[in-house]
């Protein structure tokens, strides 16, 4: 009786935490994304938005410390060198290549935390 209900409540703890998560993946993924969709905007426009993203980079860097314990680190690195790659692009007035490069990081940004969330398809 006794190991059955410190199993349940192992069980619980799983859970708890593997919803919140996906909550904290959700919300950091799309503050990433709601910035990124304003630098691709502006890209189309062929406006030089570099200061902006170099902004996200830097908010990227600090968060990805923390993103190595949830997602795998071949994302990470690839977010990493997207956006440099798009960076670059820009400041060679190469619009078009950088918003391609941008483009591609935001369904990306959107795929992951449905890949990682808690979810029936992601456990079976």
């Amino acid at each position: 009786m006794r190991s059955t209900i410190i199993l349940l409540g192992v069980l619980a703890l799983i859970l708890a935490s593997s919803y919140l998560e996906g909550l904290y993946l959700k919300s950091k993924f799309g503050y990433f994304e709601e910035n990124l969709a304003k630098i691709i905007e502006k890209t189309d426009k062929r406006e030089d938005d570099s200061s902006s993203l170099r902004e996200l980079l830097k908010w990227w860097k600090g968060e990805k410390l923390v993103m190595h314990a949830f997602v795998p680190h071949n994302e990470i690195k690839d977010i990493d060198g997207m956006m440099v790659k798009a960076e670059e692009f820009i400041e060679e007035d190469c619009f078009i290549l950088a918003s391609a490069e941008l483009k591609k990081l935001l369904d990306l940004i959107k795929s992951l935390p449905e890949n990682y969330s808690f979810s029936f398809g992601n456990i079976f």
